[in-house]
C-alpha cells in the first residue's frame, strides 16, 4: 500500500495489528476485525478539530468478507506522527502513571491541547 518496507510496532493495540511502514517507516499500516473498525468520520473531524495532532487516515477496504465464519479485516494507512508514544513516555520516567508528578503532566498536556 505505502511502498517500502515494515516493521511491527513493538507494542500492539488490544483492538488492532499495526506495522510501521513506507521507503522511511513513515506510516502506520493498521488492520481491524469488522467489528471494531474505525469511523471515518469521526477520525476525520479529530483531523479537523486538533490538526496535525491527529493522523490523517484513510480506509484502504477489507479483507475476506461476511460469508465466511470469521469477520473480515478493515485495513487502513495514517501518517505516522512524530515524538514519543505515550508507553515510552511512562516507561522512560521513574514514577507510575497514576503518581501526582505523572498527574501534573497530564494537566500541563491537556492545558496544553485546549490552548
Amino acid at each position: 500500500l505505502v511502498g517500502g518496507k515494515a516493521t511491527p510496532v513493538a507494542v500492539q493495540g488490544d483492538c488492532s495489528y499495526s506495522v510501521y511502514a513506507g521507503p522511511c517507516l513513515e506510516y502506520v499500516v493498521q488492520s481491524r476485525l469488522e467489528s471494531l473498525r474505525l469511523g471515518m468520520g469521526v477520525t476525520s473531524l479529530a483531523r479537523q478539530v486538533y490538526g496535525a495532532l491527529v493522523p490523517a487516515v484513510s480506509s484502504e477496504g477489507q479483507i475476506g468478507d461476511k460469508s465466511r465464519d470469521r469477520e473480515p479485516l478493515h485495513v487502513y494507512v495514517m501518517s505516522r506522527l512524530k515524538g514519543v508514544t505515550h508507553l515510552d513516555f511512562i516507561l522512560s520516567h521513574d514514577s507510575p502513571d497514576n503518581s501526582p508528578k505523572s498527574s501534573a503532566s497530564r494537566r500541563r498536556l491537556m492545558a496544553g491541547v485546549a490552548r
